[in-house]
């Protein structure tokens, strides 16, 4: 599977869509993420204030999770975690 590039606005749309917790597959999404940015979020203070903040599913604080996030991964990530976002946002966006 290749890593296409991903933009902010599409990961904002994806998270938006997949994470509210009322929503269908909001906590299978989100377990799912959080497994997925583990390691991401201990090695990123930024990305660990930002996952803590959009706990509660406000789609503003889903926005700066994935600006948060989108930067983590455009700034050099391993691209196993830009594969499993875009492999995330195939199976819960």
């Amino acid at each position: 599977m290749t890593a296409e590039p991903m933009t902010e606005g599409e990961l904002t749309e994806a998270f938006v869509r997949a994470l509210p917790p009322g929503g269908p597959q909001g906590p299978s999404a989100r377990r799912a993420l959080e497994r997925l940015t583990g390691s991401a979020r201990e090695s990123d203070a930024a990305l660990a204030a930002a996952w803590a903040a959009a706990a509660h599913g406000r789609p503003d604080r889903l926005a700066d999770l994935a600006g948060v996030l989108h930067r983590h991964v455009e700034g050099g990530a391993a691209g196993e975690l830009r594969a499993g976002l875009r492999e995330w946002v195939r199976e819960y966006a």
